[in-house]
């Protein structure tokens, strides 16, 4: 068989060096400064992680697993911190091995979940997700694959023997790819969440600062494209959708499926022209993450209604009548750092149902008046929405919503339940 054909994406690499530089400078002094991530914790960072080494790299190891699809990025930190609890041995490979295999395991993480939510059972909290969110019997599966791949692979039981004498990211990816080496690579671990695991374990010294990728998800592949640092005039084609199973009412928008090669089409570049221009990864990753999950969610253009049966949008010809915006809109895009260069509307609904990177109309800008001089304020200025998700999942709206502010309930159907196709 012969090589993969390339996925025809272009740079605008003057683009990407205005935006990187902006935000690693922006994310490198919000702790000193007054800046729009000011106050921001991470997922990781939300809940104490083991103080020993080793303990501390398969915390994260398994952590790494459950960073997929559709599922809110902090709630896998509250289900693990309460299995750590209850089930420790699960986090020592060689316990995994010897006791367990990938159906009990499923079984188990079943059950934990109800016991570390049961209000999720009694419908009180919209924010944790149904039980098909953290695909288990997958997740399972996985979980006790690469505790054998870590015991039997050569790894001797630590992670952290991957990186050993690694030059850069590839590098150490090419040791653990499943695809290239099944009997001691990790399933459900590309490149977005090698890459992820990999910046985890750097921010806390436990591999060294090499040259590494952004893990391009949802939000960098939106806030690139949005932003024209991606051009995919090539790729992206007027959408036509397939009868049963597209509705007619996204017909005509440009769109672009996400394949595991887009993804890495991208990252590769990332890794080459971050490293070559001395911005930090460990900066722009973070910073593309957060706006595009808090401030892009926010945009009245990226809200949805009708679901994968008849999922619409809003027209931007009502936004054009100041009085056609939502009552009460908070103009998240006011405080963006980046939002002069940002042209594109780019909704999370067809890429959570379909995997489509969909450009549903251009970018209109807030009508009201701007005060410069407030621009800058740090997140605790801003309150998202009350209902925002955090995984991209832009909650659906009606017309009346869209005057009165956002629904107390609703959400959208398939988030959840959408597996990207290069997703193993």
């Amino acid at each position: 068989m012969g090589r993969s054909p390339k996925v025809p994406i272009r740079f605008d690499e003057k683009r990407a060096l205005e935006v990187f530089k902006q935000l690693d400078e922006l994310w490198g002094t919000r702790e000193v400064t007054n800046n729009i991530f000011t106050g921001v914790i991470l997922p990781q960072d939300m809940y104490p992680a083991p103080a020993d080494r080793l303990e501390c790299a398969l915390w994260f190891f398994y952590l790494a697993l459950t960073q997929r699809g559709g599922i809110i990025s902090e709630s896998p930190f509250q289900l693990l911190s309460f299995v750590k609890k209850e089930c420790p041995e699960l986090f020592i490979p060689e316990a995994v091995v010897k006791d367990w295999n990938g159906e009990k395991v499923g079984k188990y993480l079943q059950g934990a979940l109800d016991r570390a939510f049961p209000q999720r059972n009694e419908g009180l909290h919209r924010d944790i997700p149904k039980r098909e969110g953290y695909k288990l019997d997958e997740l399972g599966n996985s979980w006790f694959h690469n505790s054998r791949s870590l015991c039997m692979g050569g790894w001797e039981g630590n992670p952290l023997n991957v990186y050993a004498f690694c030059r850069d990211f590839e590098e150490a990816f090419s040791r653990i790819d499943s695809d290239r080496n099944p009997d001691r690579g990790f399933l459900g671990m590309r490149r977005k969440i090698f890459s992820l695991y990999t910046i985890w374990l750097q921010e806390r010294g436990l591999v060294r600062h090499f040259a590494t990728p952004i893990p391009v998800d949802f939000h960098a592949m939106r806030l690139l494209w949005a932003l024209g640092i991606i051009d995919l005039s090539r790729l992206a084609k007027p959408f036509q959708p397939k009868p049963g199973r597209h509705p007619e009412t996204i017909k005509g928008f440009p769109a672009a499926h996400v394949t595991e090669r887009f993804v890495d089409t991208i990252t590769k570049w990332t890794q080459i022209f971050l490293f070559e221009n001395q911005i930090k990864h460990m900066h722009v990753n973070p910073a593309l993450w957060v706006l595009s999950r808090e401030f892009c969610a926010e945009h009245v253009q990226n809200w949805s209604q009708g679901g994968k049966k008849e999922l619409t949008f809003i027209d931007p010809k009502e936004l054009q009548d100041p009085g056609g915006w939502p009552k009460n809109y908070k103009n998240p895009c006011g405080l963006c750092p980046v939002e002069r260069l940002c042209t594109r509307a780019i909704p999370a609904a067809p890429y959570y149902i379909w995997g489509l990177l969909m450009h549903v109309n251009d970018r209109v800008q807030y009508p009201i008046m701007r005060f410069p001089e407030l621009e800058g304020w740090g997140m605790r200025e801003y309150k998202p929405r009350k209902n925002s998700r955090g995984n991209g999942n832009e909650a659906n709206r009606s017309k009346k919503d869209r005057k009165v502010g956002p629904p107390n309930g609703g959400t959208d159907e398939a988030v959840v339940s959408h597996r990207l196709p290069y997703e193993d």
